[in-house]
């Protein structure tokens, strides 16, 4: 999930439409946008993603099950390889 900022920013089309409930319980229909996802050296093209009024970004497990995830909240840092 992105943020409808983003959206603008980055040019992006709705390629599709899908239903997403919220937190609360609550469905809406809302647009589906491709994007490219990088982090940490790793590239993902064609990443399927939702826009919401959010200031951040909500990786969801469709991109987390492509990498290995270490936290290390002590000292407050992530490390994030290729699966």
């Amino acid at each position: 999930m992105i943020p409808e900022s983003l959206v603008s920013k980055l040019s992006l089309s709705p390629r599709a439409h899908l239903w997403a409930r919220s937190f609360d319980g609550s469905y809406s229909e809302r647009p589906v946008y491709y994007v490219r996802f990088r982090s940490e050296g790793n590239d993902l093209s064609a990443i399927r993603c939702i826009a919401a009024n959010r200031s951040n970004v909500l990786v969801g497990r469709n991109v987390l099950n492509r990498f290995i995830v270490t936290l290390d909240g002590r000292n407050l840092r992530f490390d994030l390889q290729p699966a």
